[in-house]
């Protein structure tokens, strides 16, 4: 077989964005799961996933949890955020966990955003010195 003849195949290089890693997701009983994701999946998409694999109701309450062993402190992950990020910012030494769990007042702020604002923050002088209410401000907003 002559050089000329043969033929090299040479590995596809694979974009960093769609490479693969797994993650361990606990659950609240701190049983876990590991999963195998793409570079740029989203915490939301973490949470469809999961939600599919366990059979659960997609109820929209379902939130991806970052743990922070050393500090003892946790927050949600916004459905936007890129998980490999947020993973990226962990120590090599540190024991930070991704969680699974529902988290109800996920999406409150939307649903109800007047409650979250007192009066005397909303309210705004206009021509007559008179104050907007809470309606005329979402109005406004375009909420």
């Amino acid at each position: 077989m002559s050089l000329s003849s043969r033929r090299v195949t040479l590995p596809a290089v694979m974009p960093i964005t769609l490479q693969k890693r797994v993650i361990k997701v606990y659950s609240e009983d701190d049983t876990s799961k590991a999963l195998e994701v793409p570079t740029d999946i989203t915490a939301r998409d973490v949470c469809q996933l999961l939600i599919l694999k366990n059979h659960y109701i997609d109820d929209h309450n379902w939130t991806l949890f970052e743990h922070l062993t050393h500090t003892g402190l946790g927050r949600a992950i916004e459905d936007h955020e890129l998980v490999m990020e947020v993973q990226s910012n962990w120590g090599m030494q540190e024991e930070n966990k991704f969680y699974f769990r529902k988290y109800y007042a996920k999406y409150e702020f939307f649903k109800n955003p007047v409650s979250f604002f007192p009066d005397h923050m909303l309210s705004f002088p206009n021509e007559t010195n008179a104050a907007i209410s809470h309606s005329g401000i979402l109005q406004v907003c375009n909420l």
